[in-house]
């Protein structure tokens, strides 16, 4: 017994093949145009969009620096570190300047029996 034909909801059995690419090439046609309508909607709107961006941006950095400039009541935006002006804060101490000499000599002798052992180690291996 013979099988029946399915028939798909585009298909006719008296439409050739050439018919049937013609179809897919149209329906084809048309996804493209609407994808490109889509695309050129999005670069008619993409500067205003950037504006939008750069405005909503701009006030959020001014609200930020508002609430900043309120909250330690200073003129600037953002507070100043470099200052300590806390009073009661301890101050860290500077190393006295025969610190500062007694540190750099004992790195020049560490140097210096650095490169002697440095030394030693080559002219025992190199001349046996």
């Amino acid at each position: 017994m013979a099988r029946k034909r399915t028939t798909s909801n585009n298909f006719n059995p008296s439409d050739t093949p050439l018919d049937v690419r013609q179809r897919a090439i149209q329906e084809q046609e048309a996804k493209l145009r609407a994808q490109m309508e889509k695309y050129q909607k999005l670069i008619e709107e993409a500067p205003k969009l950037a504006k939008e961006r750069e405005r909503a941006r701009r006030e959020q950095f001014i609200t930020r620096a508002a609430r900043t400039e309120h909250r330690f009541g200073s003129r600037a935006a953002l507070p100043d570190n470099r200052y300590e002006l806390n009073v009661g804060s301890p101050v860290k101490p500077r190393k006295l300047r025969a610190e500062r000499k007694r540190g750099r000599n004992t790195f020049f002798v560490l140097l210096f029996l650095l490169a002697v052992a440095v030394a030693y180690l080559y002219f025992t291996v190199t001349h046996p």
